[in-house]
């Protein structure tokens, strides 16, 4: 009786998991989820980061990301560039490419056109789209964009040096 009592507990605390679990979430060294509420989940492949342009005080960078519409039940893959002025502390970006995919990130539809979006969109500070902005900035050159925020970080980095 201790067993199958076992057995029944270890399948709900189990099962609920293995329906939830995301293809992305079990690959955090190549996704990160830059945004989710209720409805939406949204993540960077860190492995699409790519400098098109590093021509300080500009830079620009290409990224792909995905996002879940757990509502709609629909997935959607976006490529996207990032320009950064670090001079004037502005960000915009614009969208290459857009498609369809699944939860394993298999794309379903792709729509084609060089660039899909022609104008730059400016990015609010605080908004799920300056945190990507920062993540990507931060992993391609190792500093935040953010000059307030960078200094944080350097001070943060000297404290753990101590």
């Amino acid at each position: 009786m201790k067993k199958l009592f076992s057995i029944i507990l270890l399948s709900f605390l189990l099962i609920p998991n293995l329906c939830f679990a995301n293809y992305f979430d079990q690959y955090p060294e190549k996704y990160c989820v830059y945004f989710k509420d209720s409805q939406y989940k949204s993540y960077l492949d860190f492995n699409s980061i790519k400098v098109r342009r590093y021509d300080p005080p500009f830079y620009t960078i290409d990224v792909t990301t995905y996002t879940f519409d757990y509502i709609n039940q629909i997935g959607t893959i976006r490529e996207n560039r990032y320009f950064y002025d670090y001079d004037n502390q502005s960000i915009s970006w614009q969208i290459l490419n857009i498609g369809t995919c699944d939860e394993m990130g298999n794309i379903n539809i792709q729509y084609r056109q060089e660039p899909l979006l022609n104008e730059l969109i400016p990015i609010e500070k605080l908004s799920p789209g300056h945190f990507l902005s920062e993540i990507i900035f931060l992993k391609c050159y190792n500093m935040c964009f953010d000059k307030k925020l960078q200094a944080s970080y350097q001070n943060l980095q000297s404290r753990n040096t101590k």
